[in-house]
């Protein structure tokens, strides 16, 4: 985890309200759309044995709503969680979902679930486990958190431009260190996993060879998108994604995956 006072007296809501202002399906592409349903799949396979029709269902950082949206389509009661008002308002336009709008804070204490989805949100909270023991209060006693975290321990985080060293991203996680918040955090750990994405590698060689060290950048920081046309970006992505497949598979198995997931439930012996 990062050291605390890198983010000392700074507003760690103000940080993430300014890079995640825009309505996330207002700049998406058909190739990022399609990544995003392949992740939703992924997700959803992990969690379906704990999610019959009917069940209550809360995403914690809804994105473009793509996951609400699958999710609903089977069958379950669905409702988001999200800091950017602009994209709570968009995903209520759009897909007609129930959001709160605002940290998990302003979830009411009635409302409890029986899956909830926190995929890329705990790397940006400054208090991991105030933020895992709030959501622990949302599950029902057989409820079930599946969360993703970029993995520090993956291979690609040892070249200084990964591309999960970001502004916003206040701590990262290796598997040992999500294995004791949640465990601090009143969870007994189902499973954790990790998977490399198709297109972590090329990424994260392209930033770093033209950026300097990402690894100790603050909110102050800014980060350079890389400068090659998407056309053109994610077709060598995909192409490159699928030559690397047997290698990522292995990485992954070997839990040196570029993300890291886990399955939790509340501990039996928890309050």
């Amino acid at each position: 985890m990062v050291s605390p006072q890198v983010w000392a007296g700074r507003d760690a809501v103000r940080i993430q309200q300014k890079w995640f202002s825009t309505p996330l399906s207002s700049r998406t592409s058909g190739w990022v759309r399609a990544v995003e349903y392949r992740n939703n799949l992924r997700t959803w396979s992990r969690i379906a044995p704990w999610a019959p029709a009917g069940s209550r269902l809360l995403e914690i950082g809804v994105g473009s709503g793509s996951f609400l949206e699958l999710a609903r389509r089977r069958n379950l009661n669905v409702a988001g969680c999200d800091i950017s008002a602009p994209i709570c308002r968009d995903v209520e336009r759009r897909l007609g979902i129930k959001m709160f709008d605002g940290g998990i804070e302003q979830i009411p204490s009635s409302e409890s679930y029986n899956v909830i989805v926190a995929n890329h949100v705990l790397e940006h909270s400054s208090d991991p486990l105030k933020f895992l023991s709030v959501i622990r209060k949302h599950l029902t006693d057989t409820g079930v958190l599946h969360i993703v975290v970029p993995n520090i321990d993956c291979w690609s985080a040892y070249l200084p431009g990964w591309y999960s060293y970001l502004p916003y991203h206040f701590v990262y996680f290796s598997r040992l260190t999500l294995n004791r918040a949640l465990n601090q955090s009143g969870f007994e750990i189902i499973r954790v996993m990790t998977h490399e994405t198709f297109s972590g590698w090329l990424l994260s060689t392209v930033r770093s060879l033209r950026q300097r060290n990402h690894s100790n950048i603050d909110d102050t920081s800014q980060v350079k998108s890389v400068n090659i046309s998407k056309s053109v970006l994610w077709p060598i992505a995909v192409l490159i994604g699928g030559l690397t497949l047997p290698l990522r598979r292995l990485q992954g198995l070997l839990g040196y995956g570029d993300e890291l997931a886990a399955l939790a439930r509340r501990a039996r012996d928890g309050q």
